[in-house]
């Protein structure tokens, strides 16, 4: 599912990253106008032709614009509910939802477009229980972008900005000469705690969830070198479920008519992977496989379970949230990357 309006690049990501994984299925593009009813619009459409066994969305917006939208009477109060509702009727009839988490981290929102620094937001719809939130990581590399401008990274890891922050310390005018690598300061895997949504059934009592690790890496004055571990606590939906490669400097080369070949990435490429495979799962099983959380969260508390943890306090943020060490969720990376065999094997 996609915006109708200037999209084509991440239509073309979407369908190519689920049609690699499933080649066999066929993969249908729901388009819609970006405003509150253009998504309405295209999750009714999709769930009432029935046909699709699973879907991906890339579309999100900050649970703080909903609620700004609510206070100036732009939308009805009641969106989220109605939006919630619609994602269970998919559920209920069989159909797996995944929602990529956001591309900005705990942040909710573009940090570029904002003045201010902005407060620690959930992305919306990703934050609904109803749905499977995938978040992003970053994969091994070490590599040399420009003068000055280099990482290393020796394990796989949250999708965070903080791996240039050495480099942006030592040089900080190169960044300004090369635009796009000042961006990826900013860029994270969407993760956190709902406001909108309460604590789903199926997370309750799972270690990690509702506590957090977090280092407060972003000042408004830029990335801040060495920020100290804070704990807390806060009740909601937890949010993403699980993670993959997302980071764009470890992504995904992808084809437009637009744009040519070009080197994509986001948490936009990894929910229609999910939703792939849930696509190839469901071909050799008699039933569809619905809402996946409740036996991830199920699966992942068992000695068998099909998830590799990146749980680390350090070097593993979204650039706020981090690991939680031996627990068994944290909201930079949800569950963790998926053994999908194991999953396939273990899911009943």
């Amino acid at each position: 599912m996609d915006n109708g309006d200037d999209s084509d690049d991440e239509t073309a990501l979407d369908a190519e990253q689920a049609g690699t994984i499933a080649p066999r299925a066929k993969v249908r593009v729901y388009t819609a106008k970006f405003s509150d009813t253009g998504w309405l619009d295209a999750f009714t459409t999709a769930f009432a032709e029935n046909r699709a066994s699973s879907l991906s969305l890339s579309w999100g917006l900050s649970e703080n614009i909903l609620r700004d939208l609510n206070r100036d009477h732009l939308l009805t109060p009641l969106y989220g509910d109605i939006m919630n509702t619609l994602l269970a009727q998919g559920a209920i009839q069989g159909i797996s939802t995944f929602v990529a988490s956001g591309d900005t981290g705990a942040y909710g929102q573009n940090l570029s477009e904002s003045s201010a620094m902005p407060g620690i937001e959930a992305d919306f719809p990703a934050d609904s229980p109803w749905v499977t939130a995938t978040g992003g990581s970053t994969l091994p590399i070490k590599k040399t972008f420009a003068p000055g401008i280099s990482v290393n990274v020796t394990r796989e890891r949250t999708w965070g900005g903080d791996i240039f922050f050495k480099s942006y310390h030592q040089h900080p005018l190169q960044f300004i000469k090369h635009p796009n690598l000042l961006e990826e300061l900013t860029a994270a895997s969407g993760g956190g705690i709902s406001r909108l949504y309460g604590t789903p059934k199926y997370q309750q009592g799972v270690a990690g969830v509702n506590t957090y690790n977090a280092r407060k890496y972003l000042t408004a004055v830029g990335p801040k070198s060495g920020p100290k571990l804070i704990h807390g606590y806060r009740s909601g939906r937890n949010y993403p479920d699980v993670v993959a490669n997302a980071d764009p400097i470890t992504g995904y080369d992808i084809y437009s008519k637009n744009s040519g070949w070009e080197l994509m990435g986001g948490t936009s490429a990894v929910a229609p992977q999910f939703a792939a495979m849930a696509a190839v799962m469901n071909s050799d099983r008699s039933q569809r496989m619905g809402l996946w959380n409740p036996q991830l969260y199920a699966l992942a508390q068992t000695d068998h379970s099909p998830f590799t943890r990146l749980d680390a306090a350090t070097n593993n943020g979204n650039l706020y949230y981090v690991g939680q060490p031996g627990k068994v969720y944290n909201q930079a990376a949800g569950l963790g990357t998926v053994n999908f065999e194991k999953l396939a094997r273990a899911y009943q």
